[in-house]
């Protein structure tokens, strides 16, 4: 993975704890300050090293998932705090890319640690008998790995794919019902550019799957979680039916989300120079999950009830639900409107 695809990895989950919303990458660990225990830190990096089964983990050190704050830390502590967290490990321990985030005028310290080495053994440090330890971990704790588990270790490992943002566009119209009600019309485009590891294939299903809307000034809108979700054929090796996306080697896919959502009391700011669309992907048979930012510079419009958003010279296919269609639909159907996703030729 490339610097700025950490340091945008990493400022993504941050805008998330700031605004109070869950941190639902299993591969992502959120820490207030440098750890205390460097033995306990050992178990805890080892555990949650091998239940990634090879894909890459991401530390954060000053940010405070518990308040939503970025206390931030001294980044020049951390020579000396790896070193004695090392210290633990039998053998071999993971060794990370470690990056110095600025946000707000504090700085937070991104470790990123590639995996593909476990298991990644812990010296015992209370003694006895007992010399060494796998440890593993499960949900936010750590325990001793299971025989179970330690054979997940030993079977054939299967890759996430790659990804790669290609173009990105994000549209947003005001607009009112036939009784007044007041509504925002969204229309989000990624393209993205899927490489799967040779011989293996990945199953994304639609319901696993969500997409948010970051518009700096606001609260995040989203996350959307997908309904029926993939529609056609955008590559022989990158199948979207209704449910979900099967990969079986590298090509190239749209996911679109049209949306409407109702506005209150609240008074979107939407004059913001950059936005994102967060897309979470959470394939079949793993806890793990492939996020993806696409951060996009605004687009000037004649139209002033629309903001438009714009990165990158990919052409998107035509839409087949416009803004009109979604009034209607609502109108209809009340202000709940499904995410609807498709790939089309």
């Amino acid at each position: 993975m490339r610097s700025h695809d950490i340091e945008n990895w990493t400022l993504s989950i941050i805008d998330r704890a700031q605004s109070r919303q869950p941190i639902e990458d299993s591969r992502v660990e959120l820490k207030a300050r440098w750890p205390d225990d460097p033995k306990k830190a050992a178990r805890r990096i080892a555990g949650h090293a091998n239940a990634a089964r090879c894909e890459p983990i991401l530390w954060l050190i000053g940010v405070d998932e518990a308040t939503g704050s970025v206390p931030g830390i001294d980044f020049t502590e951390f020579s000396s705090w790896y070193g004695a967290v090392k210290s633990s490990f039998d053998e071999l321990a993971p060794e990370p890319i470690s990056m110095n985030i600025p946000v707000n005028g504090v700085t937070v310290a991104a470790l990123f640690f590639e995996t593909e080495r476990a298991p990644y053994v812990v010296k015992n440090s209370e003694g006895g008998s007992v010399q060494r330890e796998v440890p593993w971990r499960e949900a936010t704790g750590i325990k001793s790995a299971t025989r179970s588990q330690l054979l997940r270790l030993l079977s054939p490992l299967q890759k996430l794919p790659n990804i790669e943002v290609v173009g990105s566009l994000l549209s947003v119209s005001h607009w009112k019902s036939a009784n007044g009600d007041k509504y925002l019309g969204w229309k989000a485009r990624v393209a993205l550019f899927l490489t799967q590891q040779m011989g293996q294939q990945t199953v994304i299903p639609s319901h696993r799957c969500s997409v948010t809307f970051i518009v700096p000034g606001n609260e995040h809108f989203g996350p959307f979680y997908w309904g029926k979700g993939f529609r056609g054929i955008r590559s022989e090796n990158v199948n979207a039916t209704d449910n979900a996306v099967t990969i079986n080697g590298s090509g190239l896919f749209e996911v679109r989300c049209d949306i409407s959502t109702k506005l209150e009391e609240m008074n979107p700011d939407l004059s913001a120079s950059e936005a994102s669309i967060e897309v979470t992907l959470k394939p079949a048979n793993t806890e793990l999950s492939i996020t993806v930012v696409a951060e996009i510079p605004s687009e000037k419009t004649n139209d002033p009830t629309k903001t438009n958003w714009r990165k990158g010279n990919y052409t998107f296919y035509p839409v087949t639900k416009t803004i009109e269609q979604l009034k209607r639909s609502v109108e209809a159907h009340s202000s709940k409107l499904a995410c609807c996703f498709r790939c089309c030729r």
